[in-house]
């Protein structure tokens, strides 16, 4: 169910840092002045600027706290509502073009909450705009809401004071990835997701190069990094893996892959791993495993012998009924 919070508008634009988290001798704004390097000098508005505000239709919760530069140009702002501390820099008669994109400076039909803009911006038709730094030359038209919260991360899985654990911003970036969520940083990289995506035992990888990684294939434990020849033929297959196929001669694998999806091919029953697996809250141990109908799959170990009678139940019944026809 939605949750609608009701609290009293003279608070709109204000106590954006909760008190209890501000430094000693510090306001609401220090982190905000911190981010601000513009470089403008602002100031409060004269009587005459906030009549001619006022006529072009602007609303204020509290006109003090609308600061301008020395070269603000009231007329530039019509039919706009503020709340909170908002800071204003040059407004002068310019247009703004972007791509035939076309745009006097000012503000325009918005609302705005507690931001800070630079000089000469073009700000028309924002339905709401909270909490923004806006440097120069910009131009946002035409948008429904940009808005910066107090507990936002910018895509980073850090937590704030006081924030709880299950609200820390997690990706899952493979089919099947419970419990091996990635925490997104800055400057993340793509090889740094394949990174941290461990699945098989950490003890064997530690001094790995990422090259010896790639080369990781499900066979004998003892020769489970060995580079394959480019001339690999079945003999040499045969001499370097231990896969067991549960297959028949009889039965081709066109067939089966029509019948059903069942455990192929399976690494040896001996060379478990432990890796984490969607709705386990802990390691399980899994068995590598072809399926009939292609792709490899991690069975779990405890009840991997069903699986085999399984398979060799159904490669019995694909056979008798090739025979009967």
């Amino acid at each position: 169910m939605n949750e609608i919070i009701k609290s009293h508008v003279d608070a709109l634009g204000y106590d954006f840092i909760p008190k209890k988290y501000l430094p000693k001798g510090k306001d609401e704004y220090w982190l905000r002045n911190k981010q601000n390097q513009n470089g403008i000098v602002y100031r409060q508005l004269t009587t005459f600027e906030i009549e001619s505000l006022v006529r072009n239709r602007n609303t204020s919760d509290n006109w003090n706290r609308i600061l301008v530069s020395d070269a603000f140009s009231p007329e530039l702002v019509e039919n706009c509502k503020f709340f909170g501390l908002v800071r204003i820099g040059k407004l002068e008669p310019y247009y703004l073009e972007f791509h035939n994109l076309r745009r006097p400076v000012g503000l325009y039909n918005s609302t705005i909450i507690s931001s800070d803009f630079g000089n000469n911006v073009c700000i028309d038709n924002v339905n709401y705009l909270s909490h923004y730094i806006v440097g120069n030359d910009v131009m946002i038209v035409n948008t429904n809401e940009l808005t910066t919260s107090d507990h936002s991360k910018f895509g980073n899985g850090i937590l704030k004071e006081g924030e709880p654990e299950f609200i820390r911003i997690r990706l899952e970036v493979c089919n099947e990835n419970g419990g091996r969520s990635i925490i997104p940083f800055d400057g993340m990289l793509p090889g740094d997701l394949g990174q941290t995506l461990e699945y098989l035992p950490k003890e064997e990888f530690e001094k790995a190069t990422a090259q010896e990684r790639a080369r990781v294939y499900l066979s004998a434990r003892d020769e489970r990094v060995l580079q394959p020849p480019e001339d690999a033929d079945a003999a040499w297959v045969a001499a370097h893996a231990s896969y067991k196929y549960l297959g028949d001669p009889q039965v081709s694998v066109q067939e089966m892959r029509l019948r059903a999806g069942f455990c192929l091919l399976h690494a040896p029953l001996n060379e478990e791993l432990t890796m984490m697996q969607y709705n386990f809250d802990k390691a399980i141990r899994v068995v590598p495993v072809a399926i009939s109908f292609g792709g490899v799959w991690p069975y779990n170990a405890e009840r991997f012998q069903e699986q085999i009678d399984q398979a060799r139940e159904q490669v019995r019944k694909i056979r008798a009924h090739e025979k009967d026809e």
